[in-house]
This record gives C-alpha cells, structure tokens and sequence, in this order.
C-alpha cells in the first residue's frame, strides 16, 4: 500500500467533486511555479508532492482507490500499464523508402 503524509486534493487547491479538467489545469498553475525548470533545476518537495498528487487523481481506477481508503492514510495502488512498455506489434524501428 502507498502512504501519503498529505492529502492529495489539498495539494492540488481541490475538493474530491473536482473534475479532470480541474485537476489538469490546478496541476499546470502549480507546476509552473514549482518545476525544476523554473528553479534553477531543483527539484523541490513540494513539486513532487504535485506530481503525485496529479498521477494518482488523474487516473480514474486509482483515484478511486484513493477515494475509498485515503482516510486511512493507505490506499492501494492499481496496476496499470507501464508507460515504457509498448503495445504489441508497434516497432521502435521505421523503414527507409528509397534506400
């Protein structure tokens, strides 16, 4: 189970009615200030705390978790597809016309 020592609404400015345009646009506002980038390429706290707290609620199957167990302080993280892998039958390679 993943612990969070904070609320991941809160650390976003939301309530839990928020929607994922609410939650995208709060994540931008607030990433802007806080990213590295803009930070001498430092990477804060408080910009990971973002960052968590924009995975977790963007995803539909783990915002849910999130929904039903944060009050315990734990909630279980769901699967899901890993963002390196690539669906089957996609090639890295691509083929030169004319060669």
């Amino acid at each position: 189970m993943e612990h969070f020592d904070f609320d991941l609404y809160e650390e976003l400015g939301l309530t839990p009615a928020a929607t994922e345009q609410e939650i995208r646009a709060a994540y931008k506002k607030k990433a802007l200030v806080h990213h590295p980038d803009r930070n001498g390429g430092v990477q804060s706290d408080e910009f990971l705390r973002l960052k968590q707290a924009y995975d977790n609620l963007i995803d539909a199957a783990k915002r849910q978790n999130y929904d039903a167990f944060h009050h315990t302080g734990e909630f279980k993280p769901t699967g899901g597809r890993s963002p390196l892998r690539r669906p089957r039958g996609s090639s890295t390679s691509r083929s030169v016309r004319g060669a």
